[in-house]
C-alpha cells in the first residue's frame, strides 16, 4: 500500500488521504459513482444540518441525502441525543416481545389519536406496513377516513388495492 504523509493527528493529509480511500473503495466496494459510475471523489466525512464536509475539509451544500437527514439534517441534536440513548440503554429489540420504548410511545400516540385508532403497531420497515394494508386490514383502511372532528365510516370512491 502507498504510504501517504499524515497529519498531526496521524491521518493522511488531504487529497493523499482521499486517494487512499479511493483505491480502498475501488478494491474493497462494488459501486462507483452513480452520476459517473466511476471510482472518484468527494469522499465525504462529515454533516451538519444541509452541509457536509469531504476528507479535504471542502464544504458542500447537501442536496443528495437520504430520507433522514434530508428531512432532519446531518447530527441533528434531539436525533443524535435518541440515538445515543438506544446505544446506552436497548439498541433492538425483538417484535416478538414488548420493549420500554415501544409501550411509550404507544401510549403516547394513544392518547393523542381519535377513538378507535388508539392501538397502534410497530414495524420494522416501510413495506411491513404495506404488507399490513394489502393483507388483513385493507377493508379497514378502505372504509375510515379522518376528517377534522370526527372518525367517519366512508365508502372509497376507488383503491387502488
Amino acid at each position: 500500500m502507498t504510504s501517504f504523509p499524515a497529519s498531526a493527528d496521524g491521518k493522511a493529509t488531504g487529497s493523499s488521504r482521499e486517494a487512499d480511500l479511493l483505491s480502498k473503495a475501488a478494491q474493497f466496494s462494488f459501486r462507483a459513482r452513480m452520476d459517473k459510475k466511476t471510482n472518484e471523489g468527494p469522499v465525504f466525512e462529515r454533516g451538519l444540518g444541509s452541509v457536509v464536509w469531504d476528507v479535504n475539509d471542502k464544504e458542500y451544500l447537501d442536496f443528495n441525502s437520504g430520507q433522514m437527514c434530508a428531512a432532519l439534517g446531518h447530527n441533528h441534536p434531539t436525533v443524535t441525543a435518541a440515538i445515543k440513548d438506544a446505544c446506552d440503554t436497548m439498541l433492538h429489540a425483538h417484535s416478538s416481545h414488548y420493549n420500554v420504548k415501544e409501550v411509550e410511545l404507544a401510549a403516547r400516540l394513544g392518547e393523542i389519536v381519535p377513538r378507535p385508532l388508539q392501538k397502534s403497531r410497530r414495524f420494522q420497515a416501510g413495506m411491513q406496513g404495506m404488507d399490513l394494508y394489502r393483507v388483513g386490514h385493507t377493508r379497514l383502511s378502505r372504509r375510515i377516513a379522518i376528517d377534522a372532528h370526527s372518525i367517519k365510516p366512508t365508502r372509497a370512491a376507488s383503491s387502488p388495492v
